[in-house]
């Protein structure tokens, strides 16, 4: 179940941003091939690309003998070298090859060993900081790989729930949530409670979040604190109804560095930066940030404040010494062990 999960949230998450947007059958073969090569022993996305070359014949011999259902196995004997399919496998071999042509993504995807280890990252409660930024990726590669980490994340944060012992405290930080509203997020958001994961969401527009208005509804409603500055006129009513303000002007008048936040159901306060809130980093635990969109400097200025060694309030002024600006390339797999391979 785990592999077949996988397989189709990162389907997904490749198909979720890109232009022209995936046809049902392309959706369907590539979901496919991950399953499949998932079952490979040392196996990388390099094999799925291998299996949609114009004559896959030889490596399907090798592949058909591993398969789990018999569905998946006649697939791959019948339908996946049909005509029809053969034009399928050239349009998803060149919408793979062009994503994998950036060294940090070839690099990363294709990697024989892995640097990530998703389970002793939520076990320990290790920090990773996701600095997949659109100048230096563009913006479907960045937001692709954001979300396909979170795709694997979420796996091993639901499988917590096997445990007897209560899931330790972890946050996950979305900047520019909106680009990240995908089903993997969307039920990771919905189980929260019961696997001990906290979600951040940061976003501009009441509707950036691509959810439908039923389910952006049960987002905010199920949100435990909500903060509010400077809205467009358009959401001005919406954000008033959830603050529970009687002038919708309001919001459109905070002066820079001013916000509305409200807790709980009832509480709701006019506040300015800088601001001391009462939210600890031991409630949290330590997380998982996405943070493709923000400066550096922003993403230095909010990990800094998350990982002192002591626990004060959340935007404090403070001095501290400089991270280092030495970063470490990561190679990553769904298991921590060969990439895509369980």
């Amino acid at each position: 179940m785990f592999i077949n999960g996988l397989a189709s949230d990162l389907t997904a998450a490749f198909a979720a941003n890109m232009q022209p947007e995936m046809t049902e059958s392309q959706y369907i073969m590539l979901r496919n091939l991950f399953m499949a090569v998932f079952y490979q022993e040392n196996s990388t996305i390099l094999d799925v690309l291998d299996l949609l070359s114009d004559d896959p014949k030889l490596k399907l011999k090798s592949l058909l003998g591993n398969l789990p259902t018999k569905p998946l196995f006649n697939y791959f004997s019948e339908d996946y070298l049909s005509a029809d399919a053969k034009r399928t496998r050239r349009t998803l071999r060149g919408r793979l090859n062009s994503f994998l042509i950036p060294k940090p993504l070839y690099e990363s995807l294709c990697a024989q060993s892995c640097e990530i280890d998703f389970r002793e990252i939520l076990s320990q409660g290790k920090y990773v900081l996701v600095k997949a930024t659109t100048t230096s990726l563009g913006t479907y590669e960045a937001v692709t790989i954001g979300n396909i980490l979170h795709s694997i994340f979420s796996k091993y944060a639901f499988e917590r729930l096997a445990l007897n012992e209560p899931a330790k405290p972890f946050f996950v930080y979305f900047d520019e949530a909106q680009y990240y509203m995908s089903e993997p997020v969307e039920r990771a958001l919905t189980g929260a409670r019961k696997t001990g994961v906290s979600y951040t969401l940061a976003h501009h527009e009441l509707g950036q979040t691509g959810m439908s208005p039923s389910a952006q509804r049960t987002l905010i409603n199920n949100a435990n604190v909500k903060i509010y500055g400077s809205l467009k006129w358009k959401d001005m009513k919406d954000g008033a109804d959830i603050l529970g303000l009687d002038d919708r002007i309001a919001l459109g008048t905070v002066k820079p560095g001013q916000f509305y936040i409200k807790a709980g159901k009832e509480r709701v306060f006019l506040k300015q930066f800088p601001v001391r809130f009462s939210i600890k980093k031991g409630g949290f635990g330590k997380g998982f940030f996405v943070n493709a969109y923000a400066k550096t400097e922003e993403t230095k200025a909010m990990l800094k404040r998350i990982t002192k060694s002591a626990p004060p309030l959340m935007y404090e002024k403070t001095v501290e010494p400089e991270i280092s600006k030495k970063s470490k390339s990561f190679n990553f797999n769904p298991h921590g062990n060969m990439p895509f391979s369980l």
